[in-house]
């Protein structure tokens, strides 16, 4: 774990210990997606859809889930969803407010302690292996895995703030990603910015359309200097699809 995601880490549990003694949702405004879920659920979907996949419902796995707070807008939007997350604390707490909800308290750059697929999406947003963390050796068999365990037509969703929350560190390349894993049995791109769909409620016809929009918007953030995701979508478009680590 990188020294800014100490720090982070740090901060986060002193907030998940204070809302578990009584203190308000809003202490997780830094540190966990609190409005705005369901919006980014369905960019998500949008996203798979646009690649050939097909997402909506079965099981999904939120990696880093925090207090659970994306692991319950999945499972109301009709997913059977399991949340993986370090802190005991957190779990804690998403067991005490999401009780319809799975949680499991482990490592995510495990694969051993991470649950089963097959997974219809599989998020990963603003989690540790990948966000603020630019260590390729490390990731490349965590994708990997993670890719393994989708279904026919799933998708694995990765999500991070550029740069940000007082992090500099630089995060995973998804350049290198797209090109070590899109191969004839996967399909996806990106960098796409959900600004537009979540703000401006844009709905893209298609993959060049929200291609182009999503530039506009990531140009437009970074000028504005305002802390922005950028999703990229692996699709599983061909069983047995080959997720070789060598």
């Amino acid at each position: 774990m990188t020294q800014d995601w100490w720090g982070f880490a740090s901060k986060s549990e002193s907030e998940y210990r204070n809302v578990m003694h009584g203190q308000g949702m809003d202490r997780l405004r830094d540190h966990n997606i609190l409005i705005g879920c369901e919006e980014e659920i369905e960019f998500m979907e949008t996203i798979i859809a646009l690649h050939g996949g097909s997402a909506r419902g079965g099981r999904a796995l939120d990696l880093c889930c925090g207090a659970g707070t994306m692991t319950d807008a999945l499972q109301r939007r009709g997913y059977d969803s399991t949340g993986v997350e370090l802190s005991e604390t957190a779990v804690g707490l998403g067991l005490r407010l999401w009780p319809r909800c799975t949680f499991i308290q482990a490592d995510t750059t495990d694969i051993e302690a991470l649950p089963p697929g097959p997974f219809d999406l599989i998020l990963a947003r603003e989690a540790h292996p990948f966000s603020r963390v630019d260590d390729w050796k490390m990731q490349r068999p965590l994708i990997a895995h993670l890719l393994s365990q989708l279904r026919l037509g799933g998708g694995l969703v990765i999500a991070h703030a550029r740069v940000g929350g007082g992090m500099s560190t630089a995060s995973v390349n998804f350049q290198r990603m797209k090109r070590e894993f899109l191969n004839e049995g996967f399909r996806g791109g990106g960098v796409y910015s959900h600004f537009p769909f979540k703000h401006l409620r844009f709905r893209p016809p298609g993959l060049r359309t929200l291609g182009s929009v999503s530039r506009l918007g990531i140009l437009a953030q970074r000028i504005l200097r305002y802390r922005w995701l950028e999703f990229v979508v692996l699709v599983r478009v061909r069983a047995g699809a080959a997720t070789q680590c060598g």
